[in-house]
């Protein structure tokens, strides 16, 4: 089950990091 384990956090990673660059780009359209 560890690489399930690992496959979720490697999926909440790249969730994490999208709504990241996804806010910085609303961020930089507003100023």
């Amino acid at each position: 089950w560890l690489y399930c384990d690992e496959l979720a956090l490697l999926e909440l990673k790249l969730a994490i990091g999208l709504m990241f660059i996804e806010t910085r780009y609303q961020i930089t359209k507003i100023f």
